[in-house]
């Protein structure tokens, strides 16, 4: 894959067939990057409670 193809898939964002993933981070650093992009986007405010031990 070219440099320019890569730049390509991340300009145009997710869709059915691309999904962005990141293997840094554990479930509640996940919870607050959701959050953070829900208030970035002014999406409705959501409550995300721990469901696993």
């Amino acid at each position: 894959m070219l440099k320019a193809e890569l730049f390509e898939i991340v300009a145009n964002g997710e869709n059915s067939g691309v999904e962005f993933k990141r293997d840094d981070l554990i479930p509640e650093e996940e919870k607050w990057v959701i959050e953070l992009f829900l208030r970035k986007h002014k999406a409705p405010k959501i409550t995300m409670e721990k469901t696993h031990a």
